[in-house]
């Protein structure tokens, strides 16, 4: 297990930019805006071409975005490294971090959120 203290040490991690293939692939994920390279979301996936495909994760659009992926296949790991990242780099769309919208955009994120995790 890896303890991670800083955004900056996660952000040095070695990220992969948009690979491919991703179906049946295990990681984590971050998703940032390609104009103003905010970060987005941080997320976890037994299978990161499933995870990521438009249908299944609404929060995510591959010409509006870029995801950035390290391959993990330990899932213990995975959900460590979520919590671990959602708390240093505080991705503005992760509602269990507490970081989600407080306008009219609230409700919207949590029926996806809701949608995402609570199947």
């Amino acid at each position: 297990m890896i303890v991670y203290k800083s955004k900056e040490e996660v952000l040095l991690l070695p990220w992969l930019k948009n690979p491919k293939p991703l179906k049946n692939i295990s990681g984590a994920y971050v998703v940032i805006d390609k104009i103003n390279k905010d970060i987005l979301y941080v997320g976890q996936a037994s299978d990161l071409g499933q995870r990521l495909c438009p249908s299944v994760h609404p929060l995510y659009n591959k010409e509006l975005h870029d995801v950035f992926i390290l391959f993990e296949s330990d899932r213990n790991e995975r959900r460590r490294m979520e919590w671990s990242f959602i708390q240093l780099l505080k991705p503005t769309m992760n509602i269990r971090s507490g970081l989600a919208p407080k306008d009219g955009k609230v409700e919207f994120f949590t029926k996806q959120y809701d949608r995402l995790f609570n199947h």
